[in-house]
């Protein structure tokens, strides 16, 4: 059925979007195609109206409206903590800002999913083994954890000390605050320029996320970057956003666990 689809693609493309797109494919991959729509156009046409129709099924595809509920419950369960925070916590407002807004970007991931097409998260979010991926992501995941403790040792702004429910807090928030992050710098504003994958727009984004971290000095900037550049590396050699989200997830999980040692 997947190649049946991809035949039917391949022939909506028509001649202009064929010959456009060939020159970045591997002569395997552009006769795997050609080979399917071959394979499409002799099938009788009940089998080719049922490939159609599951074909428009997955295009037409709409993310559920309960990714806005799910949305506004977190915000409202962010808020009620912060509350409940003020009140039996003493800290200043810039300490507790620091400590949440991890939250505000976990609540926030879901509605951003709505900028991607349905059909397209599930492909970027999928789950694929891969020995090639698996070691980039390991190898990129060490490399990220000791930049963001250097970044954290070059750092002067706000120290907590992370126990009890500062630990729970922070901990939680760093480990899925990235889904935001992974879709804003990974895929919305790399896809924004070029084609895939984006190297170009990965270069853009990473100055971006550099920029939107206030780095307070050169040496700061150029860890923010190459931390972006890192999961970058990611994103593009496992053609997905899952393995990027994990490594960052993981980054800032051992890096919260170190800094309550």
């Amino acid at each position: 059925m997947n190649r049946s689809r991809a035949g039917l693609l391949w022939l909506l493309l028509g001649p202009g979007g064929r010959r456009a797109i060939s020159p970045e494919l591997e002569v395997t991959q552009l006769q795997e195609l050609n080979q399917a729509a071959a394979d499409y156009r002799r099938l009788k046409a009940p089998a080719q109206k049922e490939i159609q129709r599951d074909l428009g099924q997955i295009l037409s595809a709409r993310h559920s409206p309960l990714l806005a509920i799910l949305t506004f419950l977190l915000l409202l369960t962010t808020g009620a903590m912060f509350s409940y925070h003020s009140l039996h916590f003493s800290m200043s407002p810039l300490t507790r800002w620091t400590l949440f807004t991890p939250w505000i970007f976990a609540s926030l991931a879901p509605l951003a999913l709505y900028f991607l097409p349905a059909y397209r998260a599930r492909l970027l979010f999928r789950w694929q083994i891969d020995a090639t991926g698996i070691l980039t992501t390991f190898a990129m995941s060490i490399a990220l954890i000791w930049t963001l403790a250097f970044i954290g040792m070059q750092d002067k702004g706000p120290v907590m000390k992370l126990t009890g429910i500062h630990f729970w807090i922070l901990a939680s928030g760093a480990v899925t605050a990235p889904l935001l992050e992974e879709i804003l710098f990974r895929e919305l504003i790399p896809g924004m320029v070029g084609r895939s994958p984006h190297f170009a727009g990965h270069i853009l984004s990473a100055l971006l996320f550099t920029a939107l971290h206030l780095p307070s000095t050169l040496l700061m900037g150029w860890l923010y970057f190459m931390a972006a550049a890192l999961l970058a590396l990611i994103r593009i050699q496992t053609d997905g956003l899952l393995y990027p989200l994990l490594a960052h997830a993981l980054a800032n999980g051992t890096i919260v666990v170190l800094d309550s040692w």
